[in-house]
């Protein structure tokens, strides 16, 4: 017997609600929906509809996405070069001095390509012309 917090006598075993049993209809959720997933997991792994829309979209046609990308492909080639200067030019040819280099640039160049289908007599063999 313990005494409530006015002092009063009270029988506290009475007074503690029992926790229920909710484990038991999650678990059986938890397995149903992993069931459910493996199942469409096999549907989906043995059906190649991936590689169907894949090589669908791969092949150059005209008109096609994959042909706009290699139409023209969205990226722009930078290229840096740099130049050096021999400064000692005279000392480094006739008495074998180390050279003296002058660091000139960079020169920035940008490309972009182009690519025009001249002819296609077969399906995978295509001449093309960089255009720049």
């Amino acid at each position: 017997m313990t005494l409530a917090p006015n002092g009063s006598s009270s029988n506290m075993a009475h007074s503690i609600p029992r926790p229920r049993n909710y484990a038991q209809p999650s678990r059986v959720a938890v397995v149903m929906i992993g069931l459910f997933t493996l199942v469409v997991g096999i549907i989906l792994s043995s059906i190649p509809w991936l590689d169907y829309i894949i090589l669908k979209n791969l092949k150059l046609r005209d008109g096609s996405l994959s042909f706009h990308y290699w139409q023209k492909p969205g990226v722009i080639r930078l290229t840096k070069v740099y130049i050096f200067n021999v400064t000692n030019a005279d000392n480094f040819l006739a008495l074998g001095e180390k050279p003296k280099l002058q660091e000139i640039g960079p020169f920035v160049y940008s490309m972009l390509v182009s690519l025009a289908c001249v002819k296609s007599e077969q399906p995978f063999k295509i001449e093309q012309i960089l255009k720049f």
